[in-house]
């Protein structure tokens, strides 16, 4: 140990890596149950972990809403007794108190985007990866991590309440580690970290070309994607040659965090950079570099737009129409309506995204169409540009999102409500206040069954 910080080398499992991990031992799940719920649940352990699928599969759909529940259910095939509650809901999921014969748990169900890369970001499998990379023995200030299936998108924690405290907690401090919280202490309860999100490891900051050279001659990959993601860090009249040397790794997550520096580069050599992105033909280098179409000079851009979107990929497709707004205002309408033809929700909702950046007299229209297309994503995104509308469509927009009685569309419709008139304002607030509470009463009479959920061998 020197100084603050853990010398021992901890390795931070790549999202490929714990994939192919779980691909090798045939299990969707990670970590280790809790003693008490074993022991609870003998001689079927097993059961306890299709009960916690089970309930992330029901319940995600209602978390994401922001819709609360409280439920009691019997699991596994000797009936132990299990409670639920919601206690708190983020970006990326909520959490719920869960009670197993008295034992309590904060059970997490995150928010899925079916793109395990994508929640890499901050989501179950960045969480998993960094509960994994801390020891297994307790921490002083963050929950303790118990187990998880992020192909369901659960994971169970120990549960942090406001009466204890780090002084009484024994293990060790989170930075006596080489990590860096993103977000200081502010997801914590009482100074302790309820979950493993907004935790990165420290990246070590690039001291010129040279050093970046001397990574790329040992094949450690976990470092050259590290540093691939640094060209921005280096003098400018060195990021060409950073570049080129990370682009030849025949690695694709190197390739993949390259791509994501096109726009570091000087002016001039960002075609060639997004050009030899496209050659890679690995998916996730394409839509990493598309996402820097409107980096490119401006009379590339229209050319390069049309090329990717025949690329029949919908990740590469969703991120290269995030960029419509960057093309010549006389081409987004044509690129609007065609990709708005690709018969996929997600890049749909994403082509929806732009509306704001069509004509005052186009965007009407181009809201129409995204209303639709009667899929609940396309319109909740389209709701969320009901802003962008002309004042005197705005109201009827408002009404058209209303009307779907689809909440998530609701919700966002209702966010909205500070671009209409007061009058308007209030009206619309009421009608989906009422529209909430209907739904949650559907609810809880559902839930007054008390699932039972029964479980096979």
């Amino acid at each position: 140990m020197s100084g603050n910080i853990i010398t021992k080398r901890r390795l931070w499992v790549l999202p490929e890596t714990l994939e192919a991990m779980l691909t090798l031992y045939k299990t969707p799940y990670v970590g280790q149950l809790p003693a008490p719920i074993v022991q609870a649940m003998k001689p079927y352990p097993q059961d306890i972990l299709k009960a916690f699928d089970f309930l992330a599969q029901r319940l995600s759909p209602i978390g994401s809403i922001g819709i609360d529940v409280t439920t009691s259910c019997t699991v596994g095939r000797n009936n132990v007794s299990l409670r639920l509650k919601t206690i708190g809901r983020g970006a990326y999921g909520a959490v719920y108190q869960l009670i197993i014969n008295n034992h309590t748990y904060a059970f997490k169900i995150y928010h899925l985007s079916g793109n395990a890369e994508a929640e890499d970001i901050d989501g179950v499998w960045h969480e998993i990866r960094t509960a994994l990379y801390f020891p297994r023995k307790p921490l002083k200030d963050i929950a303790r991590f118990y187990c998880a299936n992020p192909q369901s998108g659960w994971a169970l924690f120990e549960l942090i309440t406001p009466n204890m405290s780090v002084e009484s907690r024994q293990g060790l401090p989170i930075n006596r580690f080489p990590v860096e919280l993103l977000d200081g202490y502010n997801n914590s309860v009482s100074g302790i970290r309820v979950d493993y999100g907004c935790i990165n490891i420290k990246q070590r900051k690039s001291t010129g070309l040279r050093n970046f050279m001397n990574a790329f001659k040992y094949s450690n990959t976990h470092l050259q994607a590290r540093m691939a993601t640094q060209i921005h860090e280096l003098p400018e009249n060195e990021r060409k040659i950073a570049f080129e040397i990370a682009s030849r790794s025949p690695h694709a997550t190197v390739q993949r965090n390259v791509a994501t520096q096109i726009a570091a580069l000087p002016g001039v050599d960002r075609k060639a950079a997004f050009d030899w992105a496209m050659a890679t033909k690995i998916p996730s280098v394409q839509a990493n570099a598309a996402l820097h179409i409107g980096s490119l000079p401006e009379t590339d851009r229209q050319t390069v737009f049309e090329q990717t979107m025949t690329i029949q990929d919908p990740d590469i497709q969703a991120n290269a129409v995030t960029q419509i707004s960057s093309l010549s205002p006389g081409h987004r309408k044509a690129a609007f309506e065609s990709a708005m033809k690709i018969q996929n929700p997600i890049v749909q909702a994403c082509v929806v995204t732009q509306i704001w950046a069509l004509s005052r007299s186009e965007r009407k229209s181009a809201f129409e169409s995204a209303m639709a297309t009667e899929e609940p994503i396309v319109q909740a995104s389209a709701a969320n540009q009901i802003w962008s509308l002309p004042e005197d469509d705005r109201m009827a927009a408002f009404e058209c999102a209303m009307a779907t009685q689809k909440p998530d569309v609701q919700a966002n419709a209702a966010v909205q409500t500070k671009f209409l008139s007061k009058p308007e304002q209030k009206s619309v607030l009421e009608n989906y206040i009422q529209s909430i509470s209907e739904q949650q009463n559907c609810l809880e009479t559902l839930q007054s069954l008390k699932l039972t959920i029964g479980l096979e061998a």
